[in-house]
């Protein structure tokens, strides 16, 4: 009974253990803005087109949201240009 418990060293040492945990956990790629891409390029390509190039910049290589930016900006360009020929403004 004559012990003092440090409330400070009891929370940080809480804390470090929830720390542990959540960093034992793996983390999940946000691809939002490439599925947004990639939906947009087919409902309204120009909206796409930039969606795509936006994701382009902020995904790394080799991940999978920037392959889906550049599959976003393909088929936004090829909805372009099949809509200028089907117009005859091509």
């Amino acid at each position: 009974m004559g012990e003092k418990i440090n409330v400070v060293t009891v929370l940080n040492q809480y804390f470090q253990e929830m720390d542990m945990e959540h960093m034992s956990q793996p983390v999940r790629p946000n691809n939002t803005l490439a599925i947004c891409a990639l939906v947009f390029s087919v409902l309204c390509s120009l909206v796409g087109l930039v969606l795509g190039i936006i994701g382009m910049n902020k995904y790394p290589k080799n991940t999978s949201g920037r392959t889906m930016s550049v599959i976003a900006i393909i088929i936004s360009v090829l909805m372009m240009v099949g809509a200028f020929m089907l117009r005859g403004r091509w």
